[in-house]
């Protein structure tokens, strides 16, 4: 069974340019459930942790697994930018593989690696995807905020000119 609906792009320009806002949850993924995999109706962590991040001035949250490795938004994926090349969680993390990130990960120099939030100082850049929001850039994660949006840029170009 497939379920289809369509949603309004509820993003603006301005948070495009003012960059997402983002914080952890306390909520953890599943990296050894099956279900995390795919895409289910079973999505009320995340819609819960959606709207508290909305009640607390935020755009989003990110999830990290049973391990405290990085693993994904409520409603996105995510990357990191170091010296020019894309980083972006392993599929072992416990998140959903989302169409812009296989799009990134096949057109692109993505490396696929396991992420701590300790580790977040040796990068310079973050953003967010999704198939709705495309490329949105962060600028800030946490206590980490974003030295550059050099890449993000570059990459929210050339998206937009496809």
């Amino acid at each position: 069974n497939k379920l289809f609906g369509l949603r309004k792009n509820t993003y603006s320009e301005e948070q495009y340019q003012k960059g997402f806002r983002l914080e952890f949850s306390e909520i953890r993924r599943n990296e050894t459930s099956p279900l995390t995999y795919h895409k289910t109706l079973g999505i009320a962590d995340n819609i819960m942790e959606k709207r508290n991040a909305k009640k607390s001035g935020l755009d989003e949250k990110i999830f990290l697994n049973q391990k405290g490795q990085i693993s994904e938004g409520t409603v996105s994926n995510i990357f990191f930018v170091r010296s020019g090349k894309l980083y972006t969680p392993d599929l072992s993390c416990g998140l959903l593989p989302g169409i812009l990130r296989e799009y990134l990960c096949e057109t692109e120099n993505v490396e696929e690696a396991v992420i701590y939030p300790a580790e977040l100082g040796q990068y310079e850049e973050c953003f967010v995807t999704n198939s709705l929001m495309g490329i949105m850039p962060v600028n800030q994660l946490g206590e980490w905020k974003s030295e550059s949006r050099e890449v993000t840029n570059q990459l929210l170009k050339k998206y937009e000119s496809i």
